[in-house]
């Protein structure tokens, strides 16, 4: 029988989930242009520099990027025009895109800013940041443009824009514009689908030294690590979860998985590539489990997380 004070652990901690949850939810809600008139587009004395800075530089900002650091953006860099001669002398002539964006130095993002009554979709404006993207000093596959009303964003090998966003609802489709052009997105997109780990939430929000609690929770991958060492995963309240275990913990572990899924989990964790892995929610199973946050932070290529380490399946 559970006892009252694990239930009371257990609501606990789904509250401070759900808070930190909605923390991040609420911040991602906080509008980009909710005090900017918008009105201000129809006055004739608003150019492209304008745009620039009250329009694309906090768009750009809010992506990640910045004047500085690993996801920097890059204002007004002089490339030389690879195209300009007169007679037979060559003539240093430079072009000055408004911002390279750059991921670990690497060139992700050439963007421009035009003033509110230009055409961002086609023609003369797409051409010339087009040249850009090309240009042998920035040879980037992704370029776009922003007129203060709308964002364009084009792949150098495709004619047609892969994605137009209208700065007025930027927030409603902030998720795709993230997706398109975020650092992580430009980079290693696969990551975006990636969930954040509750090891490093929970060690954030100092609920590290206590016995955590799950009741039901679906395990739907296991893997041996090595000759004593076992690991497995699930999600929880919108968060990757990782529970490490002993050798000396497997006879437990194997005595709560179901029956009729006891014998494939066992000839997967003993059989080359030493994996149990689910392919569908059937194959998934649920397990009571208290563990305790571990003590040392994994990382690899993409990712930090914090496993956690199983006292005993309940």
């Amino acid at each position: 029988m559970i006892s009252l004070e694990k239930i009371k652990f257990g609501l606990r901690l789904i509250f401070l989930i759900s808070l930190m949850v909605n923390q991040e939810e609420n911040a991602m809600d906080a509008k980009l242009f909710e005090n900017f008139d918008f009105a201000v587009l129809n006055s004739p004395e608003y150019k492209e520099d304008a745009v620039r800075e009250d329009i694309l530089t906090p768009v750009l900002k809010k992506l990640g990027y910045q004047p500085y650091g690993v996801n920097k953006m890059i204002r007004s860099k002089a490339i030389p025009h690879p195209f300009v001669y007169i007679g037979s002398t060559s003539n240093k002539i430079f072009i000055i895109p408004d911002y390279l964006l750059q991921v670990d130095n690497l060139n992700v993002l050439v963007i421009d800013a035009k003033s509110p009554k230009e055409n961002i979709r086609e023609g003369k404006n797409v051409q010339q940041v087009f040249s850009y993207a090309i240009h042998p000093d920035i040879r980037t596959n992704m370029y776009g443009l922003c007129n203060g009303r709308e964002i364009s964003i084009f792949s150098v090998s495709k004619k047609e824009p892969i994605g137009i966003f209208d700065v007025f609802t930027i927030d409603e489709n902030w998720d795709q514009l993230y997706r398109t052009i975020s650092p992580i997105a430009l980079t290693n997109p696969s990551l975006l689908n990636y969930l954040p780990d509750y090891g490093l939430c929970c060690l954030k929000l100092g609920i590290a030294n206590v016995d955590h609690c799950f009741y039901g929770i679906w395990i739907d991958s296991i893997i041996r690590m090595n000759d004593f060492e076992y690991t497995m995963s699930s999600v929880c309240f919108d968060y990757q979860v990782s529970f490490d275990f002993t050798k000396n913990q497997l006879s437990e572990f194997l005595m709560h998985i179901p029956l009729n899924k006891r014998e494939i989990v066992v000839r997967s964790l003993f059989c080359y590539p030493f994996k149990y892995s689910a392919e569908s929610q059937e194959e998934c199973f649920a397990l009571d489990i208290r563990a305790r946050i571990g003590k040392e932070i994994q990382s690899n290529e993409n990712e930090d997380y914090l496993p956690l380490e199983v006292v005993d399946f309940m």
